[in-house]
């Protein structure tokens, strides 16, 4: 412990020491030399942030760099292995023909024509024993099928990945075939649009199956209404089905330009929601009306003021319903008696 205490004490000291040498040195220099001294420790301090933020950045995307090499360097030795696969199979269909005379020429020109190709990466097995008159070649061995290559790039991780994306583009392909086949192509795009956007959105799901099929399980209150109202029990189909997916390509990779001024919302014009006085309108196209949420403080106060309005007519319209729909009760002894039979009349 009195170790301890020494060791701190004397640190104390020396740190005392430099503070104290600092403020001297400080202190004697001119005002100008001050200025200069400032400057340099600014221009020390920008460089050390520079190198903090920009030398894992710097890193960061030359490893990126590297990654996509590898992965289209290992995506070209797996095609042109494929390929020879194919080349294979075509080989072995040509084998399977009669040996009659004309088929016979047929295989051997096919085989003079491939005998030198020297396709790396791939292994096939043929019988070549002719029995019956027939060409019997062994059926295509994929175990004997071999990349000289690791494909290092490939990992597990980039296969599910290939298959999430198959899912996203067939759930943004049935969001644009249910809400928006009858629309224009145009039409099309905006709802599909939509759906990104809620993607890139932090109020809703990040994926695109997410955001379509959000509230799925409930009878209301599914963001998209086929999801919940049994349009899904008849399976898309037809030409309407190829443009749907046509679109969701086009969108789905950017191709397609921005239409509804980053819309969030939509619905058709013969509905009124409740939920679209509180945002703003930014496009119609078709039949479809595209809102996005208030961003400037003067939005956000119209759409309160909106919703507010909206929620005093709704109720001043219940209340002129409950009115009308409300029996009238009639006094029996000040009711009108024209046109009703009394005892007096019928005696007379």
């Amino acid at each position: 412990m009195l170790a301890l205490q020494k060791y701190l004490q004397l640190t104390l000291s020396h740190v005392w020491a430099a503070m104290t040498a600092v403020a001297g040195w400080w202190f004697s220099m001119s005002d100008v030399e001050k200025r200069q001294a400032q400057q340099r420790a600014l221009g020390a301090a920008a460089c050390a942030a520079v190198f903090a933020v920009g030398g894992p950045l710097v890193a960061y995307r030359a490893e990126l760099r590297n990654a996509d090499e590898a992965y289209k360097s290992d995506a070209f030795i797996l095609a042109k292995s494929l390929n020879g696969q194919s080349h294979s199979a075509r080989l072995a269909k040509a084998e399977a023909a009669p040996v009659g005379a004309s088929g016979l020429r047929q295989r051997q020109s096919f085989i003079q024509s491939v005998s030198h190709d020297t396709r790396p990466g791939a292994t096939y097995m043929f019988d070549l024993t002719p029995t019956n008159a027939l060409y019997q070649p062994a059926r295509f061995q994929p175990e004997k099928f071999k990349l000289d290559v690791k494909l290092t790039s490939f990992t597990d991780k980039l296969l599910d990945r290939a298959v999430d994306e198959k899912s996203e583009f067939q759930c943004l392909a049935e969001a644009v075939y249910y809400e928006a086949r009858s629309e224009s192509t145009r039409g099309q795009m905006a709802v599909a649009e939509v759906v990104m956007n809620r993607v890139g959105d932090p109020n809703f799901p990040d994926s695109i199956c997410k955001v379509v099929y959000q509230g799925h399980y409930r009878v209301t209150g599914c963001q998209f209404t086929f999801t919940c109202d049994g349009s899904l029990r008849f399976k898309p189909r037809g030409l309407a089905w190829d443009r749907a997916r046509a679109v969701a390509l086009h969108v789905r990779l950017g191709f397609a330009k921005p239409v509804t001024n980053h819309a969030t919302h939509y619905h058709t014009d013969y509905v009124d929601p409740y939920w679209a006085p509180g945002l703003v309108e930014t496009k119609r196209i078709g039949t479809h009306i595209f809102y996005r949420f208030p961003q400037s403080k003067r939005e956000w106060t119209n759409a309160r003021l909106a919703l507010a309005a909206y929620e005093q007519h709704r109720e001043a319209e219940r209340a002129l319903a409950a009115q009308t729909s409300e029996p009238t009760l009639i006094d029996v002894a000040t009711a009108p008696t024209i046109g009703i039979p009394t005892d007096e009349s019928i005696a007379l």
